[in-house]
C-alpha cells in the first residue's frame, strides 16, 4: 500500500468513527411506571396472597423510584414482614431495627416492636431437626 492509500483509509476510519458519535440513542425513560401508592397496595395484596418475593419486589421498586415518599417510610417495616414469612430471619430483624430507628413517632410502633418480638423467637429457637437442646 503507498501512502496515499493509507492516508485515505486513515481519514475514511476517522470519519466512520466521528460519525458513529454523532448516532443518537433515544432516552431511556426513568420515570415511574406507577404512583407510589400503587406500588405500596400492590406489595400490601402479593403479601395477603402469600408472593412475598413478589411484594418484596414492589417495595424494592418503591423505595427506588420514590425515596422520599410517605409510603417508602414503610418499607423496612413491610419487607421485614415479607422477609420474616420467607424465613430471612436476620433481613427481617435488620429491617425491622431500621423501621424503629427511622420511624419513632409511627402510628405503627407497637406492631414493629410485635414483629420484632416475633423475629427474635424464631433466631432464639433452633430449627427443627437439629440436636440442640
Amino acid at each position: 500500500m503507498n501512502k496515499r492509500h493509507l492516508y485515505q483509509l486513515s481519514f475514511s476510519l476517522l470519519g466512520i468513527t466521528l460519525l458513529s458519535g454523532c448516532v443518537t440513542v433515544p432516552p431511556v425513560d426513568k420515570s415511574p411506571p406507577w404512583p407510589a401508592q400503587r406500588y405500596y397496595e400492590e406489595a400490601r395484596r402479593a403479601e395477603a396472597g402469600g408472593s412475598y418475593g413478589v411484594a418484596l419486589m414492589q417495595l424494592s421498586e418503591l423505595k427506588r423510584y420514590y425515596p422520599n415518599s410517605p409510603y417508602t417510610a414503610l418499607v423496612p417495616l413491610e419487607s421485614s414482614y415479607a422477609l420474616y414469612k420467607t424465613g430471612e430471619y436476620k433481613a427481617a430483624l435488620l429491617a425491622i431495627e431500621q423501621f424503629i430507628t427511622e420511624q419513632p413517632k409511627s402510628p405503627s410502633l407497637d406492631y414493629a416492636w410485635y414483629l420484632k418480638g416475633l423475629i427474635q423467637i424464631k433466631l432464639a429457637t433452633p430449627p427443627e431437626g437439629s440436636n440442640a437442646e
